[in-house]
């Protein structure tokens, strides 16, 4: 009897942890906790292999580049590239913005990492800088439109108190826009900041950041777009935008949303209806409310090819589905103004196993085009 007891006790518990299981795997729970620690692990990597721009800046004269300027692509659209996956290798990066021109979007999203420019926090590398000018230069020869991401700080700012480090900042911008500002379209100040894998000031702090940050930029370019991004994997995220664009009044007019179904996001849903919500919601703003005059633009959205059951076709289906999100989101926002943004051009590693930082391009990491490549070029040209 109590062998039998013991017996029924063990089923019942399985059958409740399997259930439970199953719970939680519906809701992605479980796959997005190990894509987590695939990431960081990841991440830990790419920070071991990494080389800056400033040793590879005297490349850029050995170039194959574009005899004359291309014609522009589609000003809605933009694509993440991230030069470091190419180690800052020049031809890589040629080769990398004439696939974003076949790709047929205007803009090319670039960060100028506040780390190499400034590796102390305090003295420009000028190579640095020479490698971002070159960089700029070429996508503008490729007929792209240059929005750069101002952000990832080196360790000594870290380490510095708020008031301090918000000057550092300060100096920062402005060595951007002296330098590089010239072919420099659009700015989205800092990156996810209510994420806190990449949050490097408090919300209070990060308003201040914007404020002068740009009035740096529209000093030297008043005609300058400039943004922010929230994460929307993010708890809370709407309030934070909210809390933020109050605190910050009318620096910055776009507005990014980066969502990630398929591999970021918990839940049973995909949640884009929150993004044409708060769509609607800038549409019907009136003087007075922190939506006002802003542009929505979705700034990074993909699907990462990292696993057996994540291939190229799953990815292709994916933005095939988000092209009904951005006829949605067309029909709500102003003409020519830049709405969507691709994550990402070309992927770090491949090979990698199961990191998703590792898979979001539309290309391989050797450059071939995968199945999604196409999709995202059909979409594209109908916007």
């Amino acid at each position: 009897m109590l062998n039998q007891r013991i017996s029924t006790r063990r089923l019942v518990q399985l059958a409740l942890t399997s259930t439970a299981g199953a719970f939680l795997w519906r809701l992605r729970v479980i796959q997005v906790s190990a894509f987590l620690s695939a990431a960081g692990l990841g991440r830990w990597r790419r920070t071991l292999v990494a080389s800056g721009p400033a040793g590879r800046s005297v490349e850029w004269p050995a170039v194959n580049r574009p005899t004359s300027r291309m014609r522009p692509g589609n000003s809605l659209a933009l694509v993440t590239y991230h030069p470091e996956y190419h180690s800052f290798d020049p031809q890589r990066a040629i080769n990398s913005l004439e696939a974003a021109a076949r790709l047929g979007v205007g803009w090319v999203r670039t960060d100028l990492r506040w780390r190499e420019i400034q590796p102390d926090g305090i003295h420009t590398d000028r190579k640095a800088v020479a490698w971002y000018r070159d960089f700029l230069n070429a996508a503008s020869d490729y007929g792209l439109k240059n929005m750069v991401v101002l952000s990832t700080p080196p360790r000594a700012a870290l380490r510095q108190a708020s008031a301090d480090r918000l000057n550092s900042w300060s100096r920062f911008v402005e060595v951007v826009v002296s330098e590089l500002g010239h072919k420099c379209d659009g700015y989205q100040l800092m990156n996810e900041p209510n994420n806190p894998v990449y949050r490097f000031f408090s919300v209070q702090d990060a308003a201040v950041a914007l404020v002068r940050g740009a009035s740096i930029i529209h000093a030297k370019k008043p005609e300058a777009r400039i943004g922010i991004n929230v994460a929307m994997e993010i708890w809370g995220w709407r309030a934070y935008l909210k809390n933020i664009l109050d605190l910050s009044g009318r620096s910055v007019d776009i507005v990014g949303l980066d969502h990630y179904p398929g591999t970021w996001t918990v839940g049973l849903h995909e949640r884009w209806s929150e993004a044409i919500e708060l769509a609607d919601a800038i549409a019907s703003a009136t003087p007075g409310s922190p939506w006002y005059d802003r542009h929505l633009v979705i700034m990074e959205t993909g699907f990462s090819t990292n696993g057996p059951f994540r291939d190229q076709r799953r990815q292709s289906e994916y933005f095939e589905r988000l092209a009904n999100v951005v006829g949605h989101l067309k029909r709500r926002s102003a003409k020519n103004t830049l709405l969507l943004g691709i994550y990402e051009l070309c992927d770090w590693d491949s090979s990698a196993w199961l990191d998703p930082e590792a898979h979001f391009g539309l290309l391989n990491s050797d450059l071939t085009p995968k199945r999604s490549f196409a999709s995202v070029k059909h979409m594209v040209a109908s916007l």
